[in-house]
């Protein structure tokens, strides 16, 4: 008798899907988040190849990837809890010139059908990426990947030279 009456109270509520709300993703939609997730990913990877090259061993290398983490997620942080719109004009700029922040600005366009922005980033995506690319295909052409290196720690002071 309960689930029979449950049924009748909620057949009888009005259910609205998201095409009648206007709120159904797009195909155009769904293309621009792919493109800048791609995006994003070859970035990402390609920058931290790029910072990685220059430490001595694998703990370096993890402690200059924190380097890359920051701009990686904060921007994500930061439109979790605020649209971008009502941000303050700096804070709206720095986000827009981090390129890792159009996967989530293309997954919240996917709902509003506010391409806009999107195109703008991803042509800015791109000449990110052609950047840094470039930056550590030129890198890994010549022999500085075997000579670049960063040190934190304290020099070692030189032995006296005997002779």
């Amino acid at each position: 008798p309960y689930i029979a009456s449950l049924s009748s109270i909620t057949s009888s509520l009005p259910t609205a899907d998201a095409a009648s709300t206007g709120l159904a993703p797009e195909a155009q939609g769904y293309a621009l988040l792919l493109v800048t997730l791609l995006l994003a990913f070859v970035a990402s990877l390609s920058l931290a190849i790029l910072v990685a090259s220059y430490a001595k061993d694998i703990y370096g290398a993890q402690s200059l990837m924190s380097v890359v983490y920051l701009p990686v997620f904060l921007p994500s942080i930061i439109m979790s809890f605020t649209p971008v719109e009502i941000l303050p004009g700096a804070l709206q700029a720095v986000i827009y010139a981090v390129p890792f922040s159009y996967p989530s600005l293309a997954g919240k366009a996917l709902y509003t059908h506010d391409y806009g922005v999107l195109y703008l980033g991803l042509i800015w995506q791109l000449v990110f990426v052609a950047i840094v690319l470039y930056l550590a295909a030129r890198m890994f052409s010549t022999e500085k990947v075997l000579t670049a290196r960063l040190s934190f720690g304290k020099r070692k002071k030189k032995a006296p030279e005997e002779g």
